[in-house]
């Protein structure tokens, strides 16, 4: 994984080091770059036109209604080079991290020549080690607890123990009871509350280990085994007999692999425990063992975070792409109404179909100056003025409105214009007056429906709200009847 994560970030910084200087000018003058992209859109230039390129042009439609009287190629490419050096930066930063957490995990090894495991001094306590054992084509991970260098053994410590009913109540372990022996039994060797020490013996080492590993692999049927813990209090000593029946056991490989290993490590514990470094098995029941610390940190998560990151740019874009369309369209139905009373009014008054054009759009143009929202349609009568003015046809671009806008409303009312224009004022009059009619229903049916879908939104806040009351109500109740 570290290797992945080096590769992939020489690939990344070797990239933005050689096309750090691809039309940077243009770039800069194109999207003002600023801060740290001015050194991620010249590299991410590049990826877009080697794997986006394609991939974007079907989406130009959506910036060419998004964005009319704005240049949409610049636009989409603008924003497809900020979210590539979004995923740059992330990838460059996980890799990173990666990359350090490895090398401060180095810096804190516990396994010296893949066997050896430095034990601390006298007095400095045991310690964990995190270890992976591959046998064959097994891996286990193996929790390792290496003590302290002990003193020789005539001045060793006693192993320390406990009474009678702590040793009842716990030495069973992980087992149903001591009825039913399966796992391995719990040989403590203190009572911290009574400072005693304990001592294990069984009646039967090849059924039940001195470390309490049960040995039950081969067994046929339950056998009885005495269990002693010869148990000593200063000058006082004792011993505890306790009778446990082990039972058979089906194990798979992976669990004998488990206790095999367990088994030759607390042998190699006992065998090293005077030595400055516990030699760790390299065989196990005739398999070659090798072994490898497991890090502390997990940069396989660290790396799925990243690309969860990276995936999720791309889909907000996309997602946040088709909320806008959406919420065009639902401007542009909601901008009809006033749309045809304008030039419905202008007409009126004796103005051409394209005097009113340009005066709506004069007006709109002051709004913006003054402060104003941003408008589709009126963004959408911009452009078709654009048209007329390169030498399109009053009809021509009136159609291309029409059909831009995508709705029946505004290519009926276009089609009353291109009439006009073709035909002359005959019968426009009627034809305007239905079209501010119609227009009147539209408005009335849009202010309907956004009443209903509000009252829709406010439906779970009064649910919520419902159950607030409900608890008030209640709870005190029940508590005043004791319940």
């Amino acid at each position: 994984m570290v290797y992945v994560s080096v590769i992939v970030l020489v690939v990344c910084v070797g990239w933005i080091a050689v096309c750090s200087c691809c039309q940077r000018k243009k770039l800069r003058e194109l999207y003002h770059m600023r801060g740290i992209y001015r050194i991620l859109y010249p590299p991410s230039l590049m990826i877009y036109r080697l794997l986006f390129k394609k991939k974007a042009s079907k989406r130009r439609d959506i910036f060419l209604k998004l964005y009319p009287a704005e240049d949409s190629e610049k636009l989409l490419e603008e924003r497809y080079l900020k979210n590539i050096s979004h995923a740059l930066l992330i990838l460059i930063t996980v890799n990173t991290a990666v990359l350090a957490l490895y090398i401060g995990d180095s810096g804190s090894r516990q396994l010296t020549d893949a066997l050896y495991i430095e034990r601390q001094g006298q007095g400095e306590g045991s310690k964990t080690v995190d270890l992976t054992a591959q046998a064959g084509d097994i891996r286990e991970d193996v929790c390792v607890v290496v003590g302290e260098k002990r003193l020789p053994e005539e001045q060793m410590e006693t192993l320390k123990a406990q009474c009678q009913s702590y040793i009842l109540e716990h030495v069973a372990g992980e087992n149903e009871s001591l009825e039913h022996v399966t796992r391995k039994l719990d040989f403590f060797s203190e009572i911290p509350q009574y400072s005693v020490q304990v001592r294990w013996e069984a009646s039967d080492y090849l059924i039940v280990g001195m470390d309490g590993t049960v040995k039950n692999e081969e067994l046929e049927k339950r056998v009885p085994v005495q269990i002693t813990a010869f148990c000593s209090y200063f000058d006082m000593s004792w011993a505890c007999e306790v009778d446990i029946v082990v039972e058979p056991a089906v194990q798979d490989a992976q669990t004998q692999l488990k206790l095999a290993l367990d088994e030759a490590l607390a042998s190699q514990e006992q065998l090293t425990a005077g030595d400055d470094y516990m030699k760790l098995p390299d065989r196990v029941e005739g398999v070659p063992v090798s072994w490898s610390e497991r890090p502390d940190s997990s940069p396989e998560i660290l790396l799925g975070l990243g690309g969860m990151v990276i995936a999720l740019i791309f889909a907000r874009e996309n997602e946040r792409a088709a909320r806008a369309l959406k919420g065009r369209n639902a401007q542009l139905f909601a901008d009809y109404p006033v749309f045809v009373h304008k030039v419905v009014l202008l007409l009126g008054t004796g103005m051409t179909s394209k005097a009113a054009w340009f005066r709506i759009i004069s007006d709109y143009h002051r709004n913006l100056r003054e402060g104003g929202e941003k408008r589709f349609v009126y963004e959408e009568m911009i452009v078709a003025a654009n048209e007329m003015k390169q030498g399109i046809t009053e009809a021509e671009a009136y159609d291309h409105f029409g059909h831009r806008c995508g709705t029946s409303q505004y290519l009926k009312f276009c089609s009353i214009l291109i009439q006009s224009v073709k035909t002359g004022a005959g019968g426009m009059g009627r034809m305007l007056a239905e079209a501010g009619e119609e227009a009147v229903i539209v408005r009335r049916e849009n202010a309907k429906r956004v009443g209903e879908e509000a009252g829709t939104k406010l439906l779970f806040p009064m649910i919520v709200l419902l159950g607030v009351v409900m608890f008030i109500v209640i709870v005190p109740a029940f508590m005043s009847m004791g319940l």
